[in-house]
């Protein structure tokens, strides 16, 4: 039951963010139910007529558990972090919230066809207002979700348009052809409003991207190093972890003899060989022109720490290829260990330098 609603396969973190935004709409939720119930009230009262009473009631009802859902969701939300996980888990909850909407939808539509059938026309002309007013409310709210948004509207809109269209009053007819109009009207607006919101929210993604990573190896930066490490949370299975800082030995070299698109491309395949190596739960980013830190999270015993940059080591020592042919690049790597619950980033990172130092004095591709 996670199948998305979807008109176009948006990339998985554009369409978490747009199923979030859905979300962000409870006040307009809270005034949807009150002016239903109050007119449905009204309405019910007025005529004496039972069918108004519960079709009302219905509605009620069901805008209870929406707002709940609405809350929950920002609960949920914030103990993920401020996102959702995954485009699974964010399926989920359209879904979720997709169902309520329709069906409130469809009680709103079915209020107006009663008072169709009754054929009162002051009070058709009040439950016309309240349709458009909700369905303005759906457009400017939800064409971030198109599928869902065009449903709920075409869910309110199609029945109240049949049903003038069969009132014998000539008059009707034009109102039919009138609620038709405004249907396709409002689901271009949905289109329109969906496209801006998938172009900004895919373009401050891309801008956050080039913020927080590297554009050559498309590691982390140091500014993605810091917002990725301040999300580290240490469990007291798991309390430490290490930092590896990593130096390349003949780099230079290879900068010098094959030129800076050579070192690119060594550059490139260093991250590529990073990525093989960790966890999901590691950090890799490049710091310097061929210096690069890797976070070693979580870290349950401390051998651990030398034997994982052990491992860094040796995902250096087969050579590279370039255009030239192959080369050969090490590297000294300097690691420390932290155990304090809250870690400061920085002096972790000062820690590892000094011992990356130490190595270099060393000698080239040691680790210390």
């Amino acid at each position: 039951m996670s199948a998305r609603f979807r008109t176009d396969p948006e990339p998985d973190p554009v369409y978490v963010e747009l199923v979030s935004a859905m979300f962000d709409i409870e006040g307009s939720t809270w005034i949807a139910g009150l002016i239903f119930t109050g007119l449905g009230l009204y309405l019910a009262i007025a005529l004496n007529d039972p069918i108004t009473a519960a079709i009302t009631l219905a509605g009620a009802v069901v805008q209870i558990p929406r707002i709940f859902l609405l809350r929950r969701f920002r609960r949920f939300r914030r103990a993920a972090g401020g996102t959702l996980p995954d485009a699974r888990t964010a399926a989920t909850w359209e879904l979720r919230y997709s169902l309520g909407l329709i069906l409130f939808s469809a009680l709103l539509s079915g209020l107006c066809l009663r008072m169709f059938a009754i054929g009162d026309p002051v009070f058709q002309m009040l439950v016309v207002g309240m349709m458009f007013g909700f369905c303005s409310g759906v457009i400017a709210r939800l064409s971030v979700r198109p599928l869902v948004c065009g449903l709920a509207l075409m869910v309110t809109v199609v029945p109240i348009a049949a049903a003038a269209w069969v009132t014998p009053e000539p008059h009707h007819d034009i109102l039919a052809v009138g609620f038709l109009l405004f249907l396709v009207a409002a689901l271009g607006t949905v289109r329109q409003g969906y496209d801006a919101a998938r172009r900004h929210i895919t373009t401050a993604q891309e801008m956050s991207t080039v913020a927080r990573n590297d554009p050559l190896t498309g590691l982390l930066n140091r500014f993605g190093l810091r917002q990725a490490f301040a999300r580290i949370v240490p469990t007291s299975a798991a309390p430490m972890l290490a930092v590896h800082y990593c130096d390349l030995d003949g780099f230079k070299p290879v900068n010098d003899r094959h030129g800076h698109p050579a070192g690119d491309v060594v550059l490139t395949q260093v991250a590529a060989r990073l990525r093989t190596i960790l966890r999901p739960t590691d950090l890799a980013a490049r710091v310097g022109g061929d210096e690069f830190v890797v976070i070693q999270s979580p870290v349950r015993h401390g051998i651990e720490v030398a034997a994982f940059a052990e491992t860094i080591r040796a995902c250096f020592v087969e050579p590279y290829v370039i255009r030239a042919g192959e080369v050969r690049v090490g590297t000294s790597i300097g690691s420390t260990l932290a155990t304090a619950p809250r870690p400061d980033l920085d002096r972790l990172l000062a820690e590892a330098d000094r011992a990356l130092y130490v190595a270099k004095e060393a000698g080239r591709e040691t680790v210390e």
